[in-house]
């Protein structure tokens, strides 16, 4: 929202848009996800892990949205509809990939749950009528193959850093003491 501001460009989603990304990658998946059994004791410093994945993960979820929108407004033969269905194409990629992350350990149902995420997505943009409700459009392939290009360039930074974040602010920590 910053960088729209600051940017003073159109906010790229409808709330439906945000309805499909986050029921898919968010609500869904963290109810399954609560309800599978763990074995794994309660371990302290639950918060510092927690900010530890969630500020990466967020920061390159809203400079991978911002950056597919931004390059696809700068193309004049679109429209709102084609500009917005990139940003949401990019943001849903990036945050499936947030998903394969979080769902680890991984095992058979864990990754068919991020596929079947995956693909009601593909459904809503294959079945006109969905398409139509949630107001994607998909005519512009340049965009939607630029959004994906972020999406995975951002999703293999995303995983370099939060491999890395943690082994950093360890040594930060230990350099206090």
């Amino acid at each position: 929202m910053v960088l729209v501001g600051l940017a003073h460009v159109r906010f790229p989603f409808l709330p439906r848009h945000l309805t499909l990304i986050s029921s898919l990658t968010i609500g869904v998946p963290a109810f399954f996800l609560a309800l599978a059994p763990n074995t794994e004791r309660a371990r302290p410093g639950f918060v510092p892990r927690v900010l530890r994945f969630a500020i990466p993960a967020g920061i390159a979820c809203g400079g991978t949205t911002f950056a597919g929108y931004y390059l696809a407004t700068e193309r004049p033969t679109g429209g709102f509809a084609d500009d917005s269905t990139t940003a949401s194409l990019a943001l849903f990629v990036l945050t499936l990939w947030v998903l394969v992350l979080i769902a680890r350990p991984w095992n058979w149902w864990r990754l068919g749950l991020v596929a079947a995420m995956g693909a009601a997505f593909a459904i809503v943009l294959g079945v006109p009528p969905l398409r139509r409700f949630f107001a994607l459009r998909t005519a512009d392939t340049r965009n939607d193959a630029v959004a994906l290009a972020i999406a995975v360039a951002a999703a293999a930074l995303l995983t370099v850093v939060l491999r890395y974040v943690p082994a950093v602010t360890a040594k930060l920590g230990r350099g206090k003491a």
